[in-house]
């Protein structure tokens, strides 16, 4: 089951423990602006900020005005729950929503802000349409924020309407937390709707963000993670230790109108050019999340995973708050990602790559046009384990060497490590390729899984090559359809198999268009049972499992594949 019940609880009770926090003391608000407007307050944010702590550590408002500028800031917090919030034209305050982000500019050397609280408690920070650049250095962690709470505290970070861009650090180039020494204490970051983290650059881990042993929470509605760069892993976020939840994680009313979280066009020297995991500790689940275009110099050029991390991408919700994107969204994607050139030797995994005993439950899932010499969408190594329910993919490239078959998934593993363990259901593989040694490009080999792997297949349709998988293990299948031409696999054992010519317009709705959902006399509908395997989750358009068709019935009532067909007639009436 999803992962999510326990720590979105927690979220909700660490708010509740913050707001009791902040009763206890009168709010007061301190406004910074131009000093020849006698409706400012201060001249300086850093002065608000001093007259705010001598209040005491309830939430104070620092509200800060466009009318003056902000340069040179390297803002500290201590032992205060704060809001700072700009986006005010003067300092009347009279809110303008077509006014823009406050700019606060940093004074290229320390941190933009700094949150470091040593005493006991409960603070929250809050900033509110402002924009933090200009902020870090090479040598030291943390850019444009830098959260860092010591001994026994809790510290609740949020971001809302907010950019964090144009920042530098040794590691987390927009955001840096972790836990402070003797004892550490404990902290959440929230990126709300709004939120940007752009541009920013770390010569180690995480240019976007570099989160160490605490939580970060990502509203699935107009959060984007874009352009930052990272010498050595994670370009948009690094995670080592933690947990990383995407979707609806403050709980709120159910929607199906977000846009979806973007992480986006970052870069990585080494791996997960997206997102990096890293820590047995270390636990993300991502619903309609959206990671496109980026870039690694190793591996995972969406995503890598090792030692041990843990990662979900879908879009069901266990509990009834769901947030959804319109289906055109396409949220819930992996794509256009790619590893170094995606022609060299030895660069694999174009979306995804899985090392050193990581788990990996992909649901509901778009893998589409990552490129990779090796493993165009995802390489498994070691003892890691892939797991995908309602998964399709396309259009991903691969490059042959003249000793090795590009794939689209690759398994393998060397010693002592143990091997991998795969388990594909419900899964489409459609209009993958690769290109061969002559320089012609062929239809891609959808698996290949080094001995000793072990691999089962349910209700899946491997459409790409007539040879869609190899093993060198024993291995199962059960009710998988396949392009005609080539033969099963003799290493494993399977059942209730069946195979197509060409795939034909009744195959897919429109094949032309790169639309791989089975139309109503596909061979894919009403093709077998759930017996070998229940399905855990709708398909990937939140349709029900298992819907039968005014048709006959090959094995069963499911459809193979990644979508569960809506039409109940051949007229293409839709229920």
């Amino acid at each position: 089951m999803p992962f999510v019940h326990p720590i979105a609880r927690s979220c909700v009770l660490a708010a509740g423990l913050l707001a009791a926090a902040s009763a206890a003391a009168v709010p007061q608000y301190f406004i910074v602006g131009d000093p020849a407007d006698p409706r400012c307050q201060f001249s300086t944010i850093a002065a608000a900020v001093s007259a705010a702590q001598l209040n005491g550590p309830g939430l104070d408002y620092v509200m800060v005005a466009t009318n003056a500028s902000y340069s040179g800031q390297a803002l500290n917090v201590f032992g205060q729950s704060l809001l700072i919030e700009g986006g005010y034209a003067d300092c009347d305050l009279n809110p303008d929503p077509n006014q823009p982000l406050t700019p606060i500019i940093g004074n290229g050397a320390d941190p933009v802000l700094r949150i470091a609280p040593s005493a006991a408690g409960n603070y929250e920070v809050r900033l509110s349409r402002v924009r933090l650049s200009g902020g870090g250095s090479t040598t030291a962690n943390g850019g444009g924020i830098r959260l860092e709470p010591f001994s026994n505290t809790f510290v609740k970070l949020s971001l809302d309407n907010t950019e964090v861009s144009g920042n530098r650090a040794s590691g987390g180039g927009g955001i840096y937390a972790v836990r402070g020494t003797s004892p550490g204490g404990q902290y959440s970051v929230i990126l709300r709707a709004g939120t940007r983290i752009t541009g920013n650059t770390a010569g180690s881990n995480g240019g976007g963000l570099n989160i160490v042993d605490g939580s970060l929470y990502i509203a699935a509605d107009d959060v984007r993670i874009g352009d930052n760069t990272a010498g050595g892993a994670g370009g948009g976020i690094a995670m080592l230790g933690g947990t990383l939840l995407v979707g609806n994680p403050e709980l709120l009313g159910p929607r199906n109108d977000v846009s979806g979280a973007l992480v986006e066009q970052n870069s990585a020297g080494t791996l997960g050019g997206g997102i990096y995991l890293f820590g047995a500790s270390t636990l993300m689940e991502a619903h309609e999340l959206i990671v496109n275009r980026n870039t690694a110099g190793g591996s995972g050029g969406g995503i890598a995973a090792s030692n041990g991390a843990r990662l979900s991408l879908l879009r069901d919700y266990s509990a009834g708050l769901g947030w959804y994107c319109p289906p055109a969204r396409e949220c819930s994607r992996v794509s256009s990602n790619q590893v170094g050139n995606g022609v060299a030797s030895g660069t694999r995994g174009g979306a995804l790559a899985l090392y050193g005993g990581a788990r990996a439950e992909l649901a509901q899932t778009v893998v589409r046009h990552n490129v990779a010499q090796d493993a165009s969408a995802i390489l498994v190594d070691g003892a890691s384990v892939l797991q995908t329910e309602g998964v399709v993919f396309t259009g991903n490239r691969s490059i042959d060497l003249s000793n090795q078959t590009g794939t689209v998934i690759r398994a393998g593993y060397l010693s002592p490590s143990a091997p991998p363990d795969l388990r594909i259901a419900y899964s489409t593989f459609m209009g993958n390729v690769r290109r061969d040694t002559n320089g012609n490009q062929q239809r891609a080999i959808d698996l290949v899984g080094q001995q000793g792997t072990t691999l089962a297949v349910y209700s899946s349709a491997f459409l790409d090559s007539p040879y869609g998988w190899t093993m060198y293990s024993a291995h199962t299948s059960d009710c998988t359809l396949r392009r005609s031409g080539g033969a099963l696999d003799g290493n494993g054992t399977h059942s209730r198999d069946a195979v197509t010519a060409e795939p034909s317009p009744f195959v897919f709705l429109n094949a032309g268009m790169n639309d791989w959902r089975p139309g109503f006399n596909s061979p894919l509908t009403d093709f077998c049972d759930s017996t070998a395997y229940i399905p855990r989750f709708r398909d990937r358009e939140l349709q029900p499992r298992c819907r039968d068709e005014a048709k006959a019935n090959r094995f069963g009532s499911c459809d193979v594949g990644a979508w569960e067909n809506d039409q109940l007639f051949a007229d293409g009436y839709n229920g």
